[in-house]
């Protein structure tokens, strides 16, 4: 019975606003007020890429932690084998990180492919990285620390 009053009063409603007097138009602006007019938007202009490369958001000092290991990236000399060691690895479902630091204490984030100090990652897995370079394949093992997380 409910539902039956419910539907009666909507079908009410929706004669009365049909039948109903039709709704005024909207009054004009009252007089003495100029129309506003929209500001501008400014934009500040973008630093050029290089700038913004020298400053990473995510590093904790805003210096970037590649300048030690790159300057060799793609380079015809190979950074000695010593000069690198994994200090950690990110696994996801689809790649895999490697994270390395020089002997001046950088760090930088390494997939598989790309170069590091002459360096090519060839893989990356949960225990050691694995490069080819000029002095031929080397193998990175990942240096646990006191600090380490474990799975």
């Amino acid at each position: 019975m409910l539902p039956a009053l419910a539907c009666v009063a909507l079908v009410l409603a929706l004669i009365h606003q049909a039948l109903g007097p039709a709704a005024s138009p909207l009054e004009a602006d009252p007089g003495g007020l100029a129309p506003r007019r929209s500001k501008p938007l400014a934009v500040a202009p973008t630093p050029p890429y290089a700038a913004i490369l020298a400053a990473p958001i995510f590093a904790p000092n805003r210096i970037n932690g590649d300048a030690g290991l790159s300057a060799n990236a793609g380079a015809g000399t190979a950074a000695p084998a010593g000069s690198l060691s994994l200090v950690g690895v990110a696994i996801g479902p689809r790649s895999a990180s490697a994270v390395l630091r020089g002997t001046d204490g950088s760090t930088r984030v390494v997939r598989r492919g790309e170069r590091i100090g002459g360096w090519r990652v060839v893989a990356v897995n949960s225990a050691s990285v694995r490069l080819s370079g000029a002095e031929g394949p080397l193998t990175l093992p990942l240096v646990p620390n006191d600090k380490s997380v474990q799975p």
